[in-house]
């Protein structure tokens, strides 16, 4: 299409005649224009975002920016299996780096921020994001159970239980157990081998392994130690280290992990998340200002006989407000 301009547009619009009639100060009609004091502009219509093209063929999923309290702001956009962000280095339309690979990809993600953080439903995993580092929610039991041996020589005798989990020694939150491994023994101690495989899976939080023993007689499961290495960690299995193992009791509700989730609101420094396929009613909530920190029990099921699943959450009025397929409840 020719492009008309025009100087001096007193006459303003005239539909009355046709375009060959109308004198050149007026206008038969005005399309994608906005006005601005005398002015007259072209409307911007759309820009793609990323002015340099994404060229990894994954699809985009999602787009956030949250604000933080220093006045520094991050976009932070979802393609396929990673999280990508304009932070306007390269300029405000530039993709300037991956923030985190091997995402699930199954749908889009979800945003929501609070306390300089970032909080991301991804339905296989979900995520915390402080600007500079990602943690995904919750923390899964280490992935190879307690491989037990006998030694040398030690006491009392009897069946030994272990279990381990994965603890962060900063909070002394720690994440759901292995199954346990039991040996019996009668004169022994016994080396307890952690997987090399567990100790890779340590993290900035997550940073040791917990090991919990349960003693001869003894319901209950004490902390043995907390190892950042693999291989054999001895239990002497003496009366003094059964004393001190005693006095630290397996008594702290462990971390659920979150997937499946679809929704997610922060408010009051809480995250709340929501659209778990296996729990469709449940709304789960984190720790105060620990939003990745998420206990086993912390959710409430929210009218399970009725109205279907949770489909979306929302904040308003200082309230979360939860939508399921034919109700709305606050």
């Amino acid at each position: 299409m020719p492009r008309v301009e025009y100087r001096g547009l007193v006459g303003g619009l005239n539909n009355r005649l046709a375009a060959s009639e109308i004198h050149q100060s007026e206008a038969q009609d005005l399309l994608n224009v906005d006005f601005y004091d005398r002015d007259i502009r072209q409307r911007p219509g759309y820009l793609r975002l990323n002015a340099t093209q994404d060229t990894s063929g994954l699809v985009s999923m999602g787009l956030f920016e949250f604000n933080r309290k220093d006045g520094t702001r991050k976009r932070i956009a979802k393609f396929g299996t990673r999280f990508v962000t304009f932070d306007g280095v390269g300029g405000v339309n530039t993709i300037d780096a991956t923030l985190k690979t091997a995402v699930d990809a199954t749908g889009q993600a979800r945003f929501a921020s609070g306390d300089n953080r970032c909080v991301i439903a991804n339905r296989g995993d979900n995520w915390v994001y402080d600007a500079t580092t990602f943690r995904r929610v919750g923390v899964a039991a280490p992935g190879t159970a307690p491989a037990l041996a006998a030694g040398a020589v030690g006491n009392p005798n009897g069946a030994y239980e272990v279990k381990f989990r994965f603890r962060a020694s900063t909070t002394g939150a720690e994440g759901p157990t292995t199954a346990e491994s039991t040996i019996t023994v009668t004169s022994d101690i016994i080396a307890i081998t952690v997987a090399a495989a567990d100790i890779t899976a340590l993290d900035g939080y997550y940073d040791t392994v917990a090991i919990y023993i349960s003693p001869p007689s003894d319901a209950n499961f004490y902390r043995h130690t907390t190892v950042t290495t693999a291989g054999p960690h001895n239990y002497d299995r003496t009366d003094a280290a059964l004393q001190a193992l005693t006095k630290d009791n397996y008594s702290s509700e462990p971390i659920g992990v979150l997937t499946g989730m679809k929704s997610v609101v922060y408010l009051h420094g809480r995250a709340f998340w929501a659209n778990d396929g296996t729990n469709p009613s449940r709304l789960y909530f984190s720790e105060v200002n620990q939003p990745d920190l998420v206990l086993t029990s912390s959710f409430i099921t929210v009218d399970a006989e009725h109205h279907g699943a949770i489909t979306a959450l929302a904040v308003l009025f200082d309230q979360v407000v939860i939508f399921k397929e034919s109700a709305i409840y606050l």
